[in-house]
């Protein structure tokens, strides 16, 4: 710690599948560290010392993260839309923030959102579909 305050390294950052704190366990005998998740069940060890000295070591490789390979889903196309009939479909709908959320596309969603003139005007503009929720702010 330094001058009181706990370091990056000190604190395993969440689970990275389901967002819940990480509990560490240690097993001197088979010289593992475990990086726990009781919410999802995720499971990770690191084989070596185990010696307290190396656990911030630990911690720091669990803290590391690959880079998202897209980190800013782009909306999908009217076209996009029309073939992924069953498939889930994040919606964002800026005029009404009820419509905002996961739904399974259906041929029913298509006669809604895209062959009705006033809301097929608007797709990628007032509302948008994306194959995964976009960060705050991403268009």
């Amino acid at each position: 710690m330094e001058g009181g305050k706990r370091t990056m390294s000190e604190n395993p950052l969440p689970c990275p599948f389901c967002g819940r704190e990480i509990k560490i366990d240690r097993n001197d005998l088979l010289r593992v560290t475990c990086f726990l998740c009781d919410g999802c069940g995720a499971c990770v060890s690191f084989r070596g010392e185990t010696e307290p000295k190396l656990k911030t070591d630990r911690i720091a490789s669990w803290n590391r993260r690959a880079p998202d390979p897209d980190p800013d889903p782009k909306s999908l196309t009217p076209d996009e839309l029309r073939e992924r009939i069953g498939l889930p479909v994040y919606i964002v709908d800026e005029d009404y923030a009820s419509n905002t959320g996961w739904t399974i596309w259906r041929k029913g969603h298509i006669e809604y959102w895209l062959d009705m003139p006033e809301n097929g005007e608007n797709c990628g503009t007032i509302w948008r579909a994306y194959d995964r929720p976009p960060r705050e702010g991403v268009r």
